[in-house]
């Protein structure tokens, strides 16, 4: 089973293209879950679905300044933002784990990935910074509890820019047609999926 996340709408940002994403992936074999902008949320969220047993996890998350999709190479223990999460939380300064390494990197092939999504003409890059906002805490907190557990699947997160739509509504600068961010996500799918059969 594949487990596959985005997140909910925060903010300013009534719809997230993660969570349109999230409902418009078909396939038999995808377990799909929303993960909720909150820092404690994400955390438990990640602990649940390394306990699922899944045979990998691929999650997205909304990068309203990014114009490519970015498959995101590592994941760093810091929570730092000056924006709430949805529970009111601005962190700073604060670890996500104490007992957590100072980062993890993805266990998916994030090169791979990028050059899958590029072959077919879309706009991909491998990024080496997921933040320090919720997305990067679910990241970071998946790849903790799958250590932890000795769980060894391929953990990938995969930021995705506004959508026209997204664009046009919120003023933003930067977009990718709907359609290439689907066919983009459904390529990174084939990877892992492939890496993760028997």
């Amino acid at each position: 089973m594949l487990i596959m996340t985005g997140f909910e709408p925060y903010g300013k940002y009534d719809e997230n293209p993660s969570l349109v994403l999230l409902h418009e992936i078909k396939g038999g074999n995808i377990h799909k879950i929303e993960i909720p902008v909150s820092y404690r949320s994400a955390k438990i969220k990640a602990e649940e679905i390394i306990d699922m047993h899944p045979s990998a996890v691929i999650s997205f998350g909304f990068a309203p300044s990014r114009g490519e999709m970015n498959v995101e190479a590592i994941a760093i223990n810091v929570m730092h933002s000056n924006i709430p999460d949805d529970e009111g939380l601005v962190a700073k300064r604060m670890k996500i784990y104490d007992d957590g390494d100072d980062c993890y990197f993805s266990t998916a092939p994030f090169y791979d990935i990028v050059d899958g999504i590029k072959s077919a003409g879309i706009k991909a890059r491998v990024s080496f910074s997921a933040g320090t906002y919720v997305c990067n805490t679910f990241f970071y907190s998946l790849l903790y509890h799958a250590r932890k557990k000795m769980v060894n699947i391929p953990i990938a997160f995969i930021h995705i820019p506004p959508t026209k739509y997204t664009a046009k509504k919120f003023k933003l600068k930067k977009f990718m047609i709907f359609n290439e961010i689907k066919r983009g996500a459904e390529i990174s799918i084939n990877i892992i999926s492939h890496l993760s059969s028997p």
